[in-house]
Parts: structure tokens; sequence; C-alpha cells
């Protein structure tokens, strides 16, 4: 038999994780926001995008060195709903979260 091995393994492949999460709480929130990520494996992007899409501010970008990310609302920030989005190079995860002034 010549070839290559169809049950071989590749190297510089990361493994996918078996579970990814994103979740917001409390929520709707009106001045703190406690946001659970986990199963994400490389640096990740953690976003606040408007109804439209357009990103409001960028929470955290980098490794994670927890699975909690604390996010305060500015003073300027207008009631209504968002996304926070998470992504890293292999995964996104988006969650609608509801800001009560």
């Amino acid at each position: 038999k010549t070839g290559p091995d169809p049950l071989g393994v590749i190297d510089g492949f990361a493994p996918m994780p078996t579970s990814i999460s994103l979740s917001a709480f409390p929520n709707p929130f009106n001045s703190e926001l406690t946001l659970d990520v986990s199963g994400f494996t490389h640096e990740v992007r953690v976003s606040l995008l408007n109804v439209l899409g357009q990103e409001v501010e960028v929470i955290h970008n980098g490794v994670l060195s927890g699975k909690r990310i604390h996010y305060a609302a500015s003073a300027t920030m207008s009631s209504g709903v968002y996304f926070v989005k998470a992504e890293d190079a292999l995964n996104v995860r988006m969650k609608k979260v509801v800001f009560l002034k």
C-alpha cells in the first residue's frame, strides 16, 4: 500500500473544543454586565455591537486569563438592544443584551 494514511494526525492543528459558549447576566443590565466566555482556545476579541452591527466598544482583545469578563457601560451609552460578540480564529458567538439606564 502506498499513499497517505487516512487516519493520520495533521500537526499544527489544535483540537476543537467540546463546548464554546457565551452568556451574559444580568440581562437586561443597567450599568454592569458579566460575561462568561468559555471554550475559546485562541486570542479572543469580545466586542459590543449596536443593532446595525456596528462596533460600539471592544470589551476584551487577547488571551483570556479566566472565563469571566466584567463590563461597565459608559455614562454616554444609550438605552437599547446590543449584541456581545466573542470571536477567535475559528469561532464566533453572539449574545443579545438589553441596556436600560
